[in-house]
């Protein structure tokens, strides 16, 4: 990049990533650096998208039958289709320094890359990390995934400068998993997909309380019907234990309240709100809502599998159950609400690592370093 020049950097994305996009575009903003984000959408190829978007239906129903809808991204018209409108997009948008895309499952750049660009993918797991799982009894629509499309996710990573990702556990997998090279993947981690931060907002926590959170939209992956059991038990120890739970579809049960669609101050309160957060999942690649609970001083209870143990200390910032274990979650969540003094001392400890390692601004530090930047702004000294 020249001397005293902004990077330029354009952003590509399907979606808003649990809230990361904004953030890491605020942050990347912060940093000095000039962002432009594009949503990739079939609409950038004309009239040219009516014949991708029947082929792709077409394609999906060859492969997947009646699951065509819910899998229709996932096949190799959808990868020609996305790839196409990735380079549509980029040719738009001449004297760009570094094209990002957020999610590597499915998107590339269609033809030969520009040699003055690079290209780089920001993820949290890959498809075929999650065929590997054990199968805890319930299905992953991962696991219906034809193997082209594994060998389509590989093309896409070898095609990139660099692949960032946000656990530490993602990176051998994905080496291992897809034969890419350790130096091209690079971990550096992720904030809060809410723009919450219980000091800075001043918000009083009372740890006498005992109001238990549960925020998960795929509540069979998440682990809610084991919560829920569990909190059967610890009710009848702590009769004043409200189990929040914000989920897609409505829950019922004995001092369960069921949130259907906040806005985001209505989800920042009950995050500040609460005491416990506990979302033992069964797959988790990297749980944005631990991060979210960390800013808000919420000690944590998870499973051990995927991010979970490298985002919760177990016995300092939360604790780990194994998954499916109600009973070790009922425990665990009963020595919370019994001594809320060590609740807080967790809790505490879980906020200070969020401000030292779970925040946007580091992970914009570790990008720029990855891409020979120490700013934004290149200026003379």
């Amino acid at each position: 990049m020249q001397e005293g020049r902004k990077l330029k950097l354009l952003l590509l994305s399907a979606g808003e990533f649990s809230g990361v996009r904004p953030a890491l575009m605020a942050a990347l903003a912060r940093a000095g650096c000039e962002v432009i984000h594009r949503r990739q959408s079939l609409r950038e190829l004309g009239l040219r998208r009516y014949w991708y978007a029947l082929r792709i239906l077409a394609s999906a129903y060859l492969v997947y039958g009646s699951k065509a809808r819910q899998m229709r991204d996932r096949t190799y018209a959808a990868y020609v289709a996305r790839s196409k409108v990735s380079k549509a997009l980029v040719d738009r948008h001449p004297q760009i320094d570094v094209v990002m895309q957020l999610g590597a499952n499915w998107d590339t750049y269609w033809g030969p890359k520009p040699a003055d660009i690079q290209f780089a993918v920001y993820t949290d797991y890959m498809n075929l990390l999650s065929k590997g799982l054990p199968d805890f009894g319930f299905p992953l629509d991962e696991r219906r995934t034809y193997p082209r499309w594994n060998e389509l996710e590989r093309r896409t990573l070898i095609a990139q400068d660099h692949v960032f990702v946000m656990g530490n556990h993602v990176k051998p997998a994905i080496a291992a998993a897809y034969g890419i090279s350790d130096e091209k993947i690079v971990v550096v981690g992720t904030g809060p997909g809410l723009d919450l931060d219980i000091e800075r907002d001043g918000y009083p926590k009372d740890y006498r309380a005992q109001n238990i959170l549960f925020v998960g939209k795929e509540a069979g992956k998440k682990g809610l019907a084991v919560l829920l059991r569990a909190f059967a038990r610890v009710s009848s120890a702590y009769p004043d234990a409200v189990l929040h739970v914000v989920t897609g579809k409505a829950v019922t049960g004995r001092n369960v309240v069921f949130h259907g669609n906040l806005d985001y101050e209505q989800l920042k309160e009950l995050f500040y709100r609460a005491n416990v957060f506990a979302m033992p999942a069964y797959k988790e690649p990297l749980g944005l809502v631990f991060v979210e609970a960390m800013w808000s001083r919420v000690a944590c209870i998870g499973t051990t599998v995927g991010s979970m143990p490298e985002l919760i200390r177990d016995g300092e910032t939360g604790y780990l159950v194994e998954p499916g274990d109600e009973v070790g979650l009922a425990d665990r969540i009963s020595a919370m609400l019994g001594d809320p003094e060590r609740t807080r001392q967790m809790s505490e400890h879980g906020y200070a690592a969020a401000k030292s390692y779970w925040r946007w601004d580091r992970v914009v530090e570790q990008m720029l370093a990855a891409l020979g930047e120490r700013r934004c702004t290149n200026e003379r000294d």
